[in-house]
């Protein structure tokens, strides 16, 4: 991770490449307490000897700070950059919310209406005793839908390797996806009980493509990155669309493929970069857009334990509600934490799967040392 206080220079990388206590490079300049404290939890959190490329982004009142460790390639010392592209995985869903409250701004939308009200094709197996999933449910994942839907010949494989999966979805628009809605059969209420579900935000993207006549990517644009100045972050559709962002890896250190679901978009399709991702904490932080304040409103469970429009909303330690988000991907992990009422957030990428739990730790404990 680096520090850099980047508010005058969050373009230019900062070239300090410094061989860390654990023997992985860091441009971490360990100046500052900022610095110093970074650089501790992350020796915490990844001291063994496996270390992939691991980005930082820290946003304190106005400022940005930007920290980098490891190397992006298994095969030579290449450190990330704050232009590094990962796959921030179901960090993705928090866009979509915002997405679904720019929806209900435009009037495109109503939280409380059902579903099928803006689907093409009947799914009259979506509802359960005559209750029907509303909009609302597929954001805080009360519809009760499965977590995912998978193709019938996967069923037929015998332990299908990651790319087994991928080819199978390769280029597939949502006719499998469509497919397996159509099997689906609630066995709750809707709006009673929270079971998280990347099919339920892969359906609302749907649903905001249909009500716009456009594509999820476009209306990522539109409303979200190009406002945002975030030229880096996009959804992944092709393959060719990977050859400029960094290879991941298992926790084995086997080179995995990247997502390239088309229909997984809403849900956890999006490439971004450390430095854009900052941006999108910043404005979060800020809340002064309507459609990001109304995505950090809860709509399901506690104030201590809730979800908003895709955020996860909880409590610290302190008492203090924090937002938050992690990913994963079968070669990269994610997690962003945002604390409003302190304007402090963090997010933290890494080009490694299953490391979602160590970015937890480690960025509650950075947020809590230097807020």
């Amino acid at each position: 991770m680096k520090t850099l206080i980047l508010f005058l220079f969050s373009c230019v990388p900062f070239q300090c490449y410094a061989q860390s206590d654990n023997n992985y490079q860091t441009d971490n300049p360990q100046k500052t307490y900022v610095d110093s404290t970074i650089h501790e939890c992350v020796s915490e959190y990844f001291n063994d000897s496996i270390m992939f490329g691991l980005s930082i982004g820290i946003v304190k009142e106005d400022l940005e700070f930007f920290y980098n460790y490891g190397s992006i390639d298994k095969e030579k010392s290449t450190l990330p950059t704050p232009i590094t592209i990962y796959e921030i995985g179901s960090i993705t869903k928090t866009f979509t919310g915002i997405l679904l409250a720019q929806a209900v701004l435009d009037h495109k939308i109503k939280l409380e209406n059902d579903i099928r009200d803006y689907l093409s094709e009947d799914y009259k197996n979506l509802e359960y005793n005559g209750v029907p999933i509303k909009i609302i449910n597929l954001a805080n994942h009360t519809a009760g839908l499965p977590e995912d839907i998978y193709a019938d010949t996967l069923y037929k494989m015998k332990n299908p390797s990651m790319y087994d999966i991928m080819k199978v979805y390769e280029g597939d628009r949502g006719s499998i996806f469509s497919k397996g809605l159509q099997k689906v059969k609630l066995e709750t209420e809707p709006g009673t009980r929270i079971h998280y579900s990347n099919t339920g935000i892969m359906l609302l993207g749907i649903i905001l493509e249909n009500v716009y006549g456009t594509s999820y990517s476009e209306l990522l644009n539109k409303y979200i990155t190009n406002p945002l100045k975030m030229p880096n972050t996009n959804i992944v559709f092709f393959e060719s669309d990977t050859a400029n962002y960094t290879k991941g890896y298992d926790k084995a250190g086997n080179i995995m493929p990247h997502i390239v679901f088309q229909i997984a978009g809403a849900a956890g399709g999006i490439k971004s970069t450390i430095q854009d991702m900052v941006q999108y904490v910043k404005a979060n932080l800020a809340e002064t857009n309507y459609t990001i304040k109304l995505s950090h409103e809860i709509t399901a469970g506690t104030n201590e334990n809730g979800i908003g429009l895709g955020w996860q909303i909880s409590k610290n330690i302190s008492g203090t509600k924090q937002l938050w988000h992690d990913g994963g991907e079968p070669g990269f992990s994610s997690y962003c934490l945002i604390v409003p009422s302190k304007k402090i957030g963090i997010i933290c990428l890494i080009n490694q799967r299953g490391r979602q739990m160590q970015l937890q730790n480690l960025s509650e404990k950075i947020i809590l040392r230097i807020q």
